[in-house]
This record gives C-alpha cells, structure tokens and sequence, in this order.
C-alpha cells in the first residue's frame, strides 16, 4: 500500500474544456498538479480559445479543409523526460449544444518509467474518454474522473514499453536513397526549428515541424518514438509538445511552450500543412551522411 501511495504523488489525472453537463466552460475541473494547471492555461484557454475566437479554426471539419478535435498529446516538461504531460482531445459539447471546443483528458507522470508507461496512460485516456462521453450528468461525469484518479498510479505499473525508435527509423534506413533523404529533411527541420534560441519563445511560426509516421504505429508508438528521437538528435531541448490526430500518419511537434499561432497547426490537414519530407530544404551531402549515422546509433 506504502508503494502505491508513493506513486500517487507522481501522478495526477485532470479534465478540462466542453461536457453537457455544465452550460459552458467545466467549472472546478479539480486539477490537483502545477503542471496540469499551466497546461489548461497554455493549450486551451490561450491556445485554443485563441484560436477559435480568431476565425483560424473557421473551416467546416465536413469539407475536410479542418481535422476534427480527436488528438492525442505528450509534453515533456524535462530533459531527462521524466516529468510527462499526456493527453486526449476528443469531440465535445456544452449543455447549450455548443460544440466548437473539445473535452480535454489530461494525465501527468512525474517519474523516472513516465516513457514506458506512454501506452498504457493513452489506453487509460481513451476508456476515459468513453465514460465522460456516456456521462448524461455533471455528477455521473465527476465520478468518472474521480474513479480514473484514484487508480490512475496503476500505469507506472504496467509493462515496459520501450519507444519503437528501431522500427520508425527502419523506414528512413536502406530503403531508398528518397528514405534517407526524408529523414535527413526530418533531422535537419528539427534542429532548425526547435533548436533552443534566445527568441524562440517569441518567435511566431517558427518552433514547428510535421513528422511521418509509420501506418501501422498507434498513437503512443509515434509520440514516444519521435520523442526518443528529438531527444537524441538535440540534447540541449529542454521539453517538447508532440501532437497527433487520431487516425493520421503525422505528429506535430512543437516547441516546449507554444503559442497560439503555432498550435493552429494541429487542426490543419495535410493538403495545408505537409510533412518535413515533402518540404525541398537543400540539404548538403554531410547532413544526409549524418542522418545515416545518426540513425544507425539510434537504433
């Protein structure tokens, strides 16, 4: 008992965003953690509401010009990736019907196996997410959460995962010169773009790139992998935000601390915004040479 009581103080569970069980915002969504706070703070009250009161978000989801709110997100808030946001957006409404902001599922993982325990606090998340949604009142609604909170230590628990870098990487490695040339594209953008500055903070546009994943990796598996990779590729990175639409081959990723205008992008479809692959950077023979060894010691 003394080890799991342990474990829930590196763990906190919290909600936040749209349920028809309040008439607008959740009020008092109980989020018990600093990280979890600034993280409601930063993704949805300046992110996404900016984003949805801008009119940047003003396309019909039906005409496919917007990806709808079904995303699943990982945040690493350390360098060592030891304190770990993870969470859900998914499709939501307020009791008026108002349906333009998500339900937002969020877990956080302060501990040394926060990465091994990726997948099973997505899995979590996702039957989560189905109980709110089949929650018909505020107090039904509640009592999901504070179930999910109470066995929420469970996760540091359950298996090791390891980040299946080997198989993301297998792709880019000995294919095609075309693969290797991605992934230098990749590597290359990375350091570009999320490369720590003395501006970067500030610099709107920058501090995004849009990254292949493998068709049969789930959600988990592309988040932890190409988190695996940045840390790698650029050690100096204190924390990154990877965001990836259910049911898509991409993950955006994003510097530590967004702002609105570069977190547009997660709503954006391929046909708007396109995969570093396809960006025609021009690369030097010696950033392909090292992508090459870069990848064979990663791997």
């Amino acid at each position: 008992m003394g080890g799991n009581e342990h474990a829930a103080q590196r763990v906190a569970l919290g909600a936040f965003g749209k349920h028809p069980g309040w008439e607008d915002h959740l009020e008092d969504p109980r989020l018990t953690s600093p990280a979890l706070i600034d993280a409601r703070r930063i993704l949805y009250a300046d992110g996404i509401r900016a984003n949805i009161e801008s009119g940047a978000w003003r396309a019909d989801v039906s005409t496919g010009q917007l990806e709808a709110f079904d995303h699943t997100l990982l945040w690493s808030l350390s360098p060592r990736d030891d304190i770990l946001i993870i969470g859900r957006a998914v499709p939501s409404a307020d009791g008026k019907g108002r349906d333009k902001y998500p339900l937002v599922l969020c877990a956080e993982l302060h501990a040394q196996s926060a990465v091994a325990a990726i997948p099973a606090t997505v899995r979590r998340l996702d039957a989560l997410a189905d109980e709110c949604a089949a929650a018909q009142t505020r107090e039904e609604f509640l009592a999901a959460i504070d179930a999910a909170r109470a066995s929420a230590p469970d996760v540091l628990f359950l298996g090791d995962d390891r980040p299946p870098v080997d198989r993301l990487l297998a792709g880019f490695v000995g294919t095609h010169p075309s693969a290797e040339e991605c992934l230098a594209r990749c590597l290359y953008a990375l350091k570009r773009e999320l490369a720590p500055s003395a501006d970067r903070q500030s610099a709107s546009g920058t501090g995004h790139v849009r990254l292949p994943v493998p068709a049969d990796f789930s959600d988990a598996q592309a988040l932890s992998s190409w988190l695996a990779v940045v840390r790698h590729w650029i050690p100096a990175l204190r924390g990154v935000l990877l965001v990836t639409p259910r049911g898509r081959h991409w993950v955006d990723a994003l510097v530590p601390i967004p702002l609105p205008a570069q977190l547009a992008c997660i709503r954006s479809p391929a046909a708007l915004v396109p995969l570093v692959c396809d960006v025609p950077y021009n690369l030097d023979p010696e950033i392909i040479r090292r992508a090459r060894e870069f990848a064979a010691q990663a791997r």
